[in-house]
């Protein structure tokens, strides 16, 4: 699934009038926003990386990755905007007593649709940060 397709998912669950509590619709969509935004982020960084240790970007700590290299970017506002997101995906995926409202959910779109947004206006000299972000964060130097 591409990670476009996560936030349609997420809109198209908010949109229709499904048999499902709504609880489980807003939590449902909340981690849909946030996956499809980290997924987004994470190609973009693999994009402007090739052919630099990409494999870095396929273990475990690649949240972590993600996050560092956009935070010290010229671009930083998208990390605080997923940092915000995961917090919100933590809250419903790990408290079972908390019962997102349509504030939250709203909340989470907004950041969805504004990363995207940036990532979508990315220009070359961005894709060039972030590659430079990821090799001095790795301490390689580039040929």
């Amino acid at each position: 699934m591409l990670p476009e397709h996560y936030i349609q998912l997420a809109d198209e669950l908010l949109t229709r009038k499904l048999n499902t509590n709504q609880i489980t619709v807003f939590k449902t969509a909340i981690e849909r926003y946030y996956y499809g935004s980290f997924l987004m982020c994470k190609d973009i960084l693999m994009n402007a990386i090739y052919p630099y240790r990409e494999k870095d970007l396929l273990n475990k700590n690649i949240h972590s990755i993600v996050k560092k290299v956009f935070l010290n970017s010229n671009i930083p506002i998208v990390a605080s905007m997923l940092e915000e997101l995961k917090i919100l995906k933590n809250e419903v995926e790990y408290n079972p007593a908390f019962i997102p409202t349509k504030y939250e959910v709203d909340l989470a779109k907004s950041y969805a649709y504004e990363i995207v947004s940036i990532l979508e206006e990315l220009q070359e000299e961005e894709y060039k940060n972030l590659r430079d972000t990821y090799l001095s964060l790795k301490g390689i130097k580039e040929d």
